[in-house]
């Protein structure tokens, strides 16, 4: 694995070999480099932004799509990227980590021909499987992080142990830890503060080296599949045969998908058209003899007819009841409501819009002559970006009279 610690002032570049970190003063990645090994970007703490926010109950796609306005709308920097983790579970919300970048010393890496496949901050690289504070040294700060059983709780720089560190913890009211992890020399003095904090249970402290020392066991027991870089955006120039062979076999992969599927959707429908081909001769057979066999033979043509026309009657019908619901939404709803999806299906209607007033809205439909129910699919989300709701609203339509 090709590691990139990245800094708000310099990059320090290493080569993981077993349980050993290497330091290496440039990389230069050969065609096997590039295909077989990993390429860690770990953004440091001074790089990142990041907050704790709150969103209502929703699907793992809609809190997806939550997150990406929010970021959106409190993001420093024009260009970024993100990553996101879920906190905690409560009864009507979540609490969501959010570690917001600027992605303008990614694509200068990227420039240097360093093509990254993982990016992690620096407050996910920590883990244990107890309750544990961790200190390091970071020029007159000391950078802090909590984790419980291999989970982030928090982190933060302090100036002061001795004054910030009380208000730390506090904010993190449930959280005892049962070890601390110093990556520094401490004072006595400040070793006597800490065990004092927790006193009458103060947690066991553990000196170790720097942090690079530690860094081979930490990424170890990293899931690196969470951190993957969905799109490989790569601005230096590329070996071309390793550029033409990558594409080579992505077009022979997704030729070969596509002809798998088609052939047997293909295959599927003809089955489908042969069977019910087989009904209707099978039903056209019986009429038939039926039709020879009476004395009076009836009028084929007549019966088909009619026939036709009764379909055409029931069409007609369903076509009239749709353009009434229609006419109604089209005279009920707001003009700054926007219908995005309309979806008709025996008696229900679905909705998906975008309105000012979500309650306006429930109210108005429900009024509606032709709707009998009205029930959301899911709760209203809050566009703050363009101060407007999106809602999914599903709707059971009166009998016709």
């Amino acid at each position: 694995m090709l590691i990139c610690y990245l800094t708000s002032k310099d990059k320090k570049l290493y080569k993981l070999a077993g349980d050993t970190l290497i330091p290496v003063s440039s990389f230069k990645l050969s065609l096997l480099s590039k295909v077989f090994h990993k390429r860690l970007v770990i953004l440091s703490k001074d790089m990142i932004f990041h907050v704790k926010k709150r969103f209502p109950l929703l699907s793992p796609q809609e809190l997806k799509q939550a997150i990406a306005s929010e970021v959106e709308y409190i993001s420093p920097y024009p260009h970024y990227e993100y990553y996101y983790q879920l906190h905690s579970s409560f009864a009507n919300f979540v609490e969501v980590h959010i570690w917001i970048w600027d992605k303008s010393p990614l694509d200068q890496l990227l420039a240097t021909g360093f093509s990254y496949t993982h990016i992690i901050p620096e407050d996910l690289i920590f883990t244990s499987d107890k309750a544990t504070l961790f200190i390091l040294p970071r020029g007159h700060h000391y950078y802090t992080v909590a984790t419980r059983q291999g989970a982030y709780i928090n982190s933060s720089m302090l100036t002061s142990l001795s004054e910030d560190l009380p208000l730390f913890l506090r904010a993190l009211s449930d959280f005892k830890p049962e070890e601390i992890i110093l990556f520094t020399e401490l004072s006595s003095k400040e070793e006597q503060f800490l065990l004092k904090v927790f006193s009458p249970h103060p947690p066991f402290l553990k000196r170790v080296g720097d942090l690079h020392s530690l860094l081979p066991h930490f990424i170890k027991r990293l899931n690196l599949r969470n951190f993957r870089v969905k799109k490989e955006i790569t601005l230096a120039p590329l070996n071309l045969l390793y550029t033409s062979s990558r594409l080579f076999l992505y077009i022979i992969l997704i030729l070969s998908f596509y002809t798998y599927f088609s052939q047997r959707a293909y295959q599927s429908e003809i089955n489908r058209i042969k069977e019910e081909s087989t009904k209707v001769e099978l039903q056209l057979k019986t009429l038939t003899e039926r039709t020879l066999n009476q004395s009076t033979q009836p009028d084929f043509e007549l019966k088909l007819s009619e026939f036709r026309e009764e379909l055409r009657r029931k069409e007609e019908t369903r076509l009239k009841s749709l353009l009434k619901i229609l006419d109604e939404l089209a005279s009920a709803l707001p003009d700054e409501t926007q219908i995005r999806t309309f979806e008709l299906r025996e008696k229900k209607l679905r909705l998906n819009l975008i309105t000012n007033d979500a309650v306006e809205i429930i109210e108005k439909i429900r009024a509606l002559p032709s709707i009998e129910d009205l029930k959301l699919s899911r709760p209203p989300l809050f566009d703050k970006h363009r101060n407007k709701f999106t809602m999914q609203i599903e709707v059971t339509l009166r009998d016709n009279d």
